[in-house]
């Protein structure tokens, strides 16, 4: 690139005005955030089983049913997941879980995975948590900012009460 050209590439950078992240808060507001997006790329929590009765194969059944929802409410769904952490307890777990995300995710668009083992999580029962990050439609990523307003207006009308 010749030097004059790159100056101007440089100059625009520099002022290149980013919108900030738009950041999905937990209903419960002792919890962190649920998402964040930007540019149309959702980051998502780790989502874990509500059962925590469950085997590691119903727990990752649900987790990814959870995942599933997550992922249609900002207009997207797992064919476009981009990457996925797996949090895993116990090597002994890793087969069955497998077997249950080999099942789940798309085969023509199986996204780049880490599976973490995980010596203990915070609640004891746990047996795998998901966290993905996926693309979205344009405009998905405003649901995420119209509940996430609708979340603030709730928090605010409880400390009224």
């Amino acid at each position: 690139m010749p030097p004059e050209l790159e100056e101007v590439a440089i100059k625009k950078m520099k002022t290149l005005e980013l919108p900030p992240p738009i950041r999905m808060p937990s209903k419960d507001p002792e919890q962190m955030t649920e998402s964040a997006s930007f540019n149309n790329i959702i980051h998502f929590a780790a989502e874990h089983a509500d059962n925590l009765n469950l085997d590691i194969k119903g727990q990752t059944e649900e987790t990814l049913a959870k995942i599933d929802k997550a992922l249609k409410k900002v207009t997207s769904d797992k064919t476009k997941i981009i990457r996925a952490d797996i949090f895993l307890k116990g090597k002994e777990n890793f087969m069955e879980m497998n077997k249950v995300w080999e099942k789940w995710v798309d085969s023509k668009t199986t996204p780049p995975v880490s599976t973490i083992l995980v010596k203990d999580f915070v609640m004891d029962n746990i047996l795998v948590a998901i966290a993905v990050v996926a693309a979205t439609t344009e405009g998905g990523a405003s649901n995420i900012e119209g509940e996430a307003e609708t979340t603030e207006k709730q928090t605010e009308a409880e400390g009224e009460e």
